[in-house]
């Protein structure tokens, strides 16, 4: 029931935690929501959204084997063109692309990018707005 909550504080926790040069932390700041930024908030930031409900897989039984679950994990810029934040966008890949660790909360086995999304920009009041990133499927376990 909490593998959603747990995973999306791990997928912030390794994103953040990336701080040396040309790291996530190092080119957005503590700019890494989950869901949603604060209207106040600046740019580049990365944002972590789930995309799909989270798939049980079970044994033969009551036993839940894992969760599988989908994210849009993507960096959005003020002013920039999707070139512009493909050095972040790539780090996140870097970062997230056949992943996984454990906390005391859960257990990632696996996190792989299966679509690469690039939206169009948007532009409103004048000010234009763009978006890189991908659709990662996250393989979770409770420990």
């Amino acid at each position: 029931m909490s593998e959603i909550v747990n995973l999306e504080e791990w997928l912030y926790g390794v994103l953040h935690a990336d701080n040396g040069v040309g790291g996530v932390s190092t080119l957005v700041g503590d700019r890494i929501y989950t869901d949603e930024a604060p209207a106040s908030s600046a740019y580049p930031m990365v944002l972590i959204s789930a995309q799909a409900p989270g798939i049980d897989v079970v044994s033969i039984g009551p036993h839940r084997v894992m969760v599988s679950t989908l994210y849009w994990i993507r960096v959005l810029g003020k002013g920039a063109s999707k070139k512009g934040l493909a050095t972040i966008a790539d780090r996140i890949d870097v970062l997230l692309q056949a992943s996984g660790g454990v906390t005391a909360s859960i257990r990632v086995l696996m996190v792989n990018r299966e679509q690469l999304l690039g939206t169009p920009p948007i532009t409103t009041d004048g000010v234009r707005y763009s978006q890189l990133g991908g659709l990662y499927r996250a393989y979770v376990q409770a420990p």
